[in-house]
């Protein structure tokens, strides 16, 4: 067997080149003709075997999950109407009888006997020539008829017009039945177009017609993943590499579905792997990024988005993330530009609205964060996190009942986050409302009982309910927490000062300066107390 695209031999079993995906032949034999003066003998032509289905190119993922893009299309075969040998072919055709090296027609006014016999053997050996080569033509022609429409639809595909790739997928199906090809490309149009069932249905369909297909595999992982079955995805994907280890798509798929079940080490190890096959590809390195920044390591997820971006400086998403990253890390102005740069490139970004609202928030740029906090619920009121940040915005100045509005809708839309609880219940301590906070800060301590700032501001409304034990006891498991949380020192000297100890309220206040140089507050009490130098 050998490979009519690239010529290479082909082993016992495959049903096409595994190489380069295309077509496989029997080695031609070449045939030995007679002519007898009666008449020609019968040629035999070899009888060439249906060719393989061509597996069809393999498309990426997505970050944070990406769009399906298919690798690049084969050139388009030759058409039916007038056929053209291959540009690489590992043999020769034998010259047909009749066509080359026959001897001249005889004289025929010589009247020789065996004249009449021969023109009718030669005109017999001329028609089964012409048969020879349309069997050549159309072995070489690719053989299936569903062949065109799926790499038409390969290429749709390529262009995310999943629509119109179905349509395509469609002919294929009708013109070929028995085409795997045509089942797995008509399984991604579905997946693209996130009709998960369909996509399954044809996924099986194309493993059923050719159970070594690999990307028929990663068809059916992908509509696993995209109705959130992810063990059965990575099922999936795990035979889709084993059949073929090269496919750095069905490692970018599974890192997906492993990323979706919070095995990020895992998801880390696939996109490596999808990285060291395909270097060039942006979205494995953001997807990567996007593991290591739930991981918390954040400073390798601004390396891995910085790759992403070199690679595609038109990548929206990799700013945006990147912009995250940089806020995690405390990088506020990097964290502006990066956002400011996403919005330039997408303006509808919700998310590249809030990070920089964030990081203006974090600058001490309040209306600016309110701007852009307001303009990301305008895109996407669904968000928790954008209102608790702006609640944070609208608490810094002063403006506590629309921070209270804020933190409600956060928590209406996830109870489960700690941070609005906390807002809710520091905005009800500004209003003096400390009866309103307490239990505010108390579901803020269930959620995460480790929140050095949740005991600080609970501590804070005991305080202002006049409950001074309970108040101490959470400044000192505040401090217990984070020794370097200056509030608490500050707020725990106070509390020092009402209850008469003034030396203790001197050490808490010059430990609040010294974590702080610029507590104005701190330095003023100790001003107050007549301490020297401040």
């Amino acid at each position: 067997m050998f490979c009519t695209g690239c010529g290479k031999n082909a082993k016992e079993g495959w049903k096409f080149c595994k190489y380069c995906g295309g077509t496989l032949e029997d080695e031609p034999q070449e045939e030995q003709v007679s002519v007898e003066p009666e008449m020609a003998a019968p040629v035999t032509t070899p009888q060439p075997e249906q060719p393989a289905p061509v597996q069809p190119p393999q498309p990426p993922i997505a970050a944070p999950p990406q769009p399906e893009q298919p690798a690049p299309v084969q050139p388009p075969q030759p058409s039916m109407a007038a056929p053209a040998p291959p540009a690489q072919p590992s043999w020769t055709v034998p010259p047909p009888p009749g066509v080359a090296g026959m001897p001249s027609a005889p004289d025929l006014s010589k009247g020789k006997p065996w004249v009449k016999p021969l023109i009718i053997g030669g005109v017999a050996l001329a028609v089964i020539a012409a048969v020879i080569l349309v069997l050549v033509f159309t072995v070489f022609s690719g053989g299936s008829k569903a062949e065109p429409y799926v790499k038409e639809a390969e290429a749709l595909l390529e262009e995310q017009e999943y629509e119109q790739a179905l349509e395509k997928a469609e002919l294929a199906v009708d013109a070929d039945p028995k085409y795997a090809p045509a089942y797995c490309v008509r399984a991604r149009a579905y997946n693209g177009l996130e009709q998960y069932e369909q996509a399954l249905d044809d996924a099986d369909q194309a493993v059923e017609l050719d159970p070594g297909y690999s990307e028929a595999y990663r068809a059916r992982g992908r509509a696993y993943h995209g109705l959130k079955e992810y063990e059965k995805a990575i099922t999936e994907f795990d035979r889709a590499i084993e059949l073929d280890p090269r496919n750095d798509k069905a490692c970018s798929n599974r890192g997906d579905a492993r990323f979706n079940l919070g095995r990020y080490e895992e998801a880390v190890e696939d996109y490596s792997r999808a990285i060291e096959l395909d270097p060039d590809d942006a979205s494995d390195f953001a997807s990567r990024a996007d593991a290591y920044f739930w991981l918390g390591r954040f400073e390798e997820a601004v390396d891995d988005y910085s790759q992403a971006i070199e690679l595609d400086p038109a990548y929206a998403y990799a700013y945006v993330w990147r912009g995250t990253a940089y806020n995690r890390l405390g990088q506020f102005d990097q964290a502006v530009a990066d956002s400011t740069k996403a919005l330039e490139l997408d303006p509808e970004s919700s998310i590249a609205c809030r990070e920089r609202g964030t990081a203006y928030n974090e600058l001490g740029q309040y209306q600016s964060a309110l701007d852009d906090l307001k303009l990301a619920i305008s895109l996407d009121p669904e968000d928790p996190w954008s209102y608790a940040q702006r609640a944070l915005a609208y608490f810094q100045v002063g403006m506590y009942y629309e921070g209270i509005t804020d933190s409600t809708k956060a928590i209406e839309l996830n109870p489960e986050l700690v941070w609005p609880y906390n807002l809710r219940g520091i905005c009800y301590n500004e209003l003096g409302q400390y009866d309103k906070a307490v239990p505010d800060l108390d579901k803020a301590l269930e959620l995460d009982p480790d929140d050095p700032k949740a005991y600080m501001n609970r501590g804070n409304s005991y305080k202002g309910l006049g409950q001074k034990d309970l108040a101490m006891a959470d400044y000192n498991k505040a401090i217990q927490l984070d020794p370097t949380l200056a509030k608490a020192y500050y707020n725990r000297g106070q509390l020092y000062r009402e209850l008469g100890q003034p030396e203790q309220a001197v050490a808490d206040l010059k430990k609040a300066v010294e974590l702080k140089p610029d507590y104005e507050d701190a330095k003023q009490a100790l001003r107050e107390m007549s301490i020297p130098g401040y």
